[in-house]
């Protein structure tokens, strides 16, 4: 097994998994933020979102596949959640993520091996192109867990 079709097949469960936790999310759900947390489940899904675009389609397109303002909302250094005033909509966020699951899976399919052995930012010191859609992908699925745990405390 090569480390495209490790990485296609780790993308695709894990996009699968965190797309089927925001189906199974209620509306109401979706900006409950528990007192002592900053985060809601709409957070958590636009984040896995933005990482992937990030660490994953950046390194391997070159460019952002996301509006720029995702950055202010859900990146590294985003503003608190609750100095956030509107979230996408549950419906706006498992298109994009459908949308961009699909696009992940085309990106690494053809992708060479010495391309995903390539240093993402050669100047920065930075990790391989492989090494950052793996960081991405564990992320998400770690964003995927707190989904998962916010809609126990909703339910």
């Amino acid at each position: 097994m090569n480390g495209n079709t490790v990485l296609l097949n780790f993308a695709k469960e894990i996009r699968l998994a965190t797309i089927k936790r925001l189906e199974a999310a209620e509306q109401e759900w979706m900006t409950f933020a528990p007192e002592g947390t900053s985060n809601h489940i709409a957070w958590h899904a636009g984040h896995a979102l933005w990482v992937q675009d990030y660490l994953c389609v950046v390194p391997l397109t070159g460019k952002s596949e996301l509006d720029a303002s995702w950055a202010d909302q859900f990146g590294i250094n985003c503003q608190p959640v609750a100095d956030q005033k509107t979230w996408p909509s549950k419906t706006e966020l498992l298109g994009l993520l459908g949308n961009q699951g699909a696009r992940l899976e085309s990106l690494l399919t053809e992708a060479s091996e010495d391309r995903l052995a390539e240093v993402a930012n050669p100047d920065k010191g930075d990790a391989t192109i492989a090494a950052r859609i793996a960081h991405g992908l564990i992320d998400e699925a770690k964003h995927c867990g707190e989904i998962y745990l916010l809609m126990k405390l909703c339910r």
